[in-house]
């Protein structure tokens, strides 16, 4: 097992090199100049506004080659210095910190509405396969697969904000914030986001289960007179659950990047909406960080993912 992950921790490791360099060079060969987007072209003309941008880029080291400006990024970066925004100057990590403790409001309670009731509906739908439950539920999910995250989003925020006067319609607190205002604005947006991702686990869960029950290990289990509750949770579920691991590795890592339409509908000040802002003012470190973080947080889920398989199927082995 050790000696798996060690070597799983060095394949990483090259992998986030290499991601590194591509990402380095396609956000800096990316249209537009950063700097030049901070000096009002109508108050700032002339050769004062050309020196200024020259001194700038100068400060910040934009005018050095790129293998220079990558080996720079890198050895601060192994410092754990990923720079400072362009945009206000601030630290890359701090705002980072802030905006991923923001995310984790939103993800963690949406990942746990995704897994239950994902699970739950794919396994009820496999057990009732061909009935009128599982049209229902399937058709849900289907449903729900097809409804594009930003046209949910506007419906709620009439349906429930606008007509019925539930819940807030933004932001993380009220003015006066409180453990159950921040509750109603984490409401809508985590069960938006919870839903659409519980379509998809609906889906796999199904499918997955229903290979499992036609399996011959199921028919010896009911032949020796196990009950079906112990059959389906003992025996059915425990083995569906492999694949299962693969996509939430995978759907977790992307709920940080992929939250972003929600983030912006309820301005929800997450990474999502952190990475937008960086994206449309040219924030190059702060772009940097917020991939090489989500780049860290795939090799991670794999590598948990892949040992999970060991410890749920005692037939695989690292």
């Amino acid at each position: 097992m050790l000696r798996f992950v060690l070597k799983r921790l060095a394949v990483s490791v090259v992998t986030l090199f290499l991601i590194s360099i591509l990402l380095f060079l396609l956000i800096r060969n990316a249209p537009g100049d950063p700097i030049e987007m901070y000096y009002d072209p109508i108050t700032f003309t002339g050769p004062d506004r050309e020196e200024m941008i020259a001194m700038a880029r100068a400060r910040l080291g934009l005018d050095q080659p790129l293998v220079v400006q990558y080996f720079v990024w890198l050895g601060d970066a192994l410092t754990g210095n990923l720079g400072r925004s362009l945009a206000d100057g601030r630290a890359v990590a701090t705002v980072l910190g802030e905006r991923l403790q923001n995310s984790l409001a939103l993800i963690i309670p949406a990942l746990l509405l995704q897994v239950v009731i994902g699970l739950l509906s794919g396994v009820w739908s496999a057990l009732r396969r061909n009935k009128p439950v599982d049209y229902v539920i399937s058709f849900a999910s289907l449903l729900w697969l097809c409804v594009p995250p930003f046209f949910a989003g506007l419906i709620a925020i009439y349906v429930f904000g606008l007509k019925l006067r539930w819940l807030p319609t933004s932001g993380m607190n009220a003015p006066d914030p409180t453990v159950f205002e921040g509750l109603r604005h984490l409401i809508l947006p985590a069960l938006l986001l919870g839903m659409q991702g519980a379509a998809v686990y609906q889906r796999y869960t199904r499918s997955s289960m229903l290979d499992v029950l036609g399996q011959d290990f199921i028919t010896t289990a009911r032949s020796k007179g196990l009950t079906n509750l112990r059959i389906t949770w003992r025996h059915a579920v425990h083995n569906a659950l492999i694949p299962i691991i693969a996509v939430i590795a995978v759907n977790v890592p992307t709920m940080f990047g992929g939250a972003v339409i929600i983030e912006q509908i309820f301005a929800w000040p997450g990474l999502g909406r952190l990475a937008v802002d960086s994206i449309t003012g040219r924030d190059y470190p702060m772009l940097m960080g917020f991939v090489m973080f989500i780049a860290i947080l795939v090799v991670i889920a794999n590598l948990v993912a892949d040992l999970l398989y060991a410890v749920i199927d005692p037939r695989i082995r690292v």
